[in-house]
């Protein structure tokens, strides 16, 4: 999950060339341990980009600097597999791994330089592919003129294509629901956009800079919610179709978080479509989008609820929780009743639900967990080759 300040505050950052490499298999040890008043909106329009591109081609690229490994077979046919990324300070590198489940099959699918851990990734709702945000050498030869771009790359056959081509930075892609979009943000304000999987039909959804990065799509496909942020740190829940228009705003009451805790308010879907989870000052909240009615989930006096991730099947939600002593990986279901409870003590903590929702992967100190929610146990799958940050498990 992404901090709320990235939203608020985009990074002004030189981005030095980069290079693309795939790579093999790699065997690390495992490790087993067991432990019981409301801001105005700006106009939402649909604005067609100026075209930079020509023709996309539809099958698989083949570049110099990208090359594809066979030892990707070594995953081949293989389901249940977690993605995360790994960032080594040393060499200024950042990996994206697959492993399995059980900590086996540990695989670099592509390595990228340059400190990419703000420009974001996501899986395909099929769990067939990845797509990832990397500034090509071939645009130019100077320092600081490469654009970042959208590519996706087939985690079995290594196949790659670029979606986006344009003459400004395209970054943070997520897959629509049918897989046949992805939606980013574009340029130095980093307006929220969209195109076709195979390049065509690139636009803006929004022109208000003030969208923040943590947004959703709708199970269905047909609507996308996102927050407006207004300094300092006042925040609102927005509505609007996919194609960028009906923007409306969810919560009436402005969502003030003051200055002494800062995050966002990260709406997210639960899978019927009808209803939202989000934050809300310190707690998280179940809102009906119908009745533009929202339920208070976690009643938090001093110490606010932080990251969160609603369970697959919509049954659970798991959370960081602060109690002002400790810090833990908190489980509760849709009524707010406690459901287990797992002490981490930081908060350095991403994570992500297993899609038959009996486990939850986070990273913590620099290595992979999954706890397991119905036995209520841990099990640490590796030490990380360097800082990983947020795991992602295949749909």
């Amino acid at each position: 999950m992404l901090f709320w300040f990235l939203g608020l505050f985009p990074l002004i950052i030189g981005c030095a060339r980069e290079s693309v490499e795939m790579v093999g298999q790699t065997d690390l040890p495992t490790e087993t341990v067991i432990s019981s008043s409301t801001p105005s909106p700006n106009p939402t329009s649909i604005l067609t980009l100026t075209p930079t591109k020509t023709e996309l081609p539809l099958t698989p690229i083949s570049d110099p600097k990208i090359t594809i490994n066979p030892s990707l077979n070594s995953i081949r046919d293989q389901r249940d597999l977690i993605a995360f990324k790994d960032f080594d300070e040393t060499e200024d590198t950042v990996t994206i791994f697959l492993v399995h489940q059980d900590g086996t099959s540990l695989t670099k699918l592509v390595t990228l330089s340059g400190d990419l851990l703000r420009r974001g990734y996501s899986w395909s709702h099929d769990g067939n592919q990845i797509a990832f945000s990397h500034a090509p050498q071939e645009r130019f030869k100077l320092k600081y003129l490469d654009y970042f771009q959208i590519y996706t790359i087939d985690i079995y056959s290594g196949d790659l294509h670029r979606v986006t081509n344009g003459l400004e930075d395209h970054t943070y892609p997520v897959w629509s629901p049918d897989g046949h979009r992805i939606t980013f943000f574009s340029g130095p304000e980093y307006l929220l956009s969209i195109a076709d999987i195979d390049g065509s039909e690139e636009r803006y959804l929004s022109t208000d800079p003030r969208i923040g990065r943590d947004y959703s799509w709708s199970p269905e496909g047909t609507r996308i919610a996102y927050e407006i942020g207004d300094p300092p740190f006042n925040f609102s829940i927005w509505l609007m179709d996919a194609n960028g228009e009906n923007a409306h705003q969810f919560e009436t009451e402005y969502l003030d978080f003051g200055t002494e805790y800062n995050y966002t308010a990260i709406p997210e879907w639960m899978p019927d479509g009808d209803h939202l989870v989000f934050l809300k000052q310190h707690d998280l909240y179940y809102g009906d989008i119908a009745g533009k009615s929202s339920t208070r989930l976690t009643f938090t006096i001093d110490y606010p609820e932080l990251w969160f991730d609603v369970s697959p099947n919509g049954s659970m939600i798991a959370y960081i929780n602060n109690d002002g002593e400790d810090i833990y990986l908190t489980i509760i279901d849709l009524q707010g009743n406690f459901i287990s409870e797992e002490r981490i003590g930081t908060f350095e903590v991403d994570f992500d639900w297993s899609p038959d929702c009996k486990a939850v992967v986070f990273t913590m100190n620099n290595s992979l967990w999954v706890y397991y929610v119905d036995g209520q146990y841990l099990v640490k799958l590796f030490d990380c080759p360097g800082m990983c940050r947020d795991p992602q498990w295949q749909p």
